[in-house]
C-alpha cells in the first residue's frame, strides 16, 4: 500500500501537481472546507463553496493574505539582510501570526526553504528508485519540477535566498568549529548541584 501511494505521488509530481497538505501561503479544497465548517457553515454548503474556490483535487491555490507574509519574509531576508529570528520577532510584533500561532525561527526557515513558493514541486526520484521509500532529504535538496500551481515569488529570489542560507550555515559551522570546547561541561556541579559551565577567563 505504501509503495502504491508513493508511486501515485510520483506520477502527480511528473505532471507538476503537488499532493499533500498545503504549505503556508497556499490553501486547498480540504482546508477551505475545514475552515468553513469550523466557522459554523453546514458541511454540504462548505463543500460547495470549497469546490468553487479550489475547483480541482489534488492541487493548491494561493492564499492571498498568507502570500503577502511570504513575500515579506523573502524581502526581509534577501533584500534587508535580516535573519530568521529577527523576521519571526518582527512578524509576531506586527500580529502577523502563522494560522493563529506565533512565528519561530524554524518556522521562518521552513518558508524560506520551501520550493513550492517559487512554483516548484519536489520529489526525490533517485531515492525512490533506489529504496522505493519516501525520501528523508530536505525538500529544497530534492529534484524540482515546474508545478502547475501559481508561484508566490520569483525563482530568482528563491534561489538567492537558498544561496544566502547555505552561506550563513557554512559560516555558523566554521564559527562553531573555532569556538572553545569545555570537556567537563555537564560533568562538574557545585555544592548546590548547579551545573558548572566553562567561562572566558582562561582559567
Amino acid at each position: 500500500t505504501g509503495e502504491r501511494i508513493r508511486e501515485s505521488k510520483r506520477q502527480w509530481w511528473l505532471r507538476g501537481v503537488y499532493v499533500g497538505a498545503p504549505s503556508f501561503g497556499y490553501t486547498s479544497q480540504a482546508r477551505v472546507k475545514r475552515e468553513l465548517v469550523a466557522g459554523g457553515m453546514d458541511p454540504h454548503d462548505a463543500q460547495v463553496h470549497a469546490q468553487e474556490k479550489v475547483p480541482y483535487v489534488p492541487g493548491i491555490v494561493v492564499h492571498e493574505e498568507e502570500a503577502e507574509v511570504v513575500r515579506h519574509i523573502f524581502g526581509a531576508y534577501v533584500r534587508e539582510g535580516l535573519g530568521a529570528r529577527a523576521i519571526a520577532a518582527d512578524l509576531n510584533g506586527r500580529g502577523l501570526l502563522k494560522q493563529g500561532r506565533r512565528w519561530s525561527q524554524q518556522g521562518v526557515g521552513k518558508v524560506l526553504r520551501d520550493p513550492k513558493v517559487a512554483g516548484f514541486v519536489h520529489f526525490d526520484e533517485e531515492s525512490f528508485k533506489a529504496q522505493r521509500r519516501h525520501s528523508k532529504a530536505p525538500r529544497h535538496r530534492q529534484e524540482l519540477r515546474d508545478g502547475k500551481h501559481e508561484a508566490i515569488i520569483s525563482t530568482e529570489l528563491w534561489g538567492r535566498a537558498q544561496r544566502l542560507m547555505d552561506m550563513r550555515r557554512r559560516q555558523l559551522a566554521v564559527a562553531r568549529e573555532g569556538s572553545r570546547i569545555y570537556p567537563l561541561t555537564g560533568v562538574l556541579f557545585d555544592l548546590h548541584e548547579h551545573q558548572m559551565r566553562g567561562g572566558s577567563s582562561g582559567r
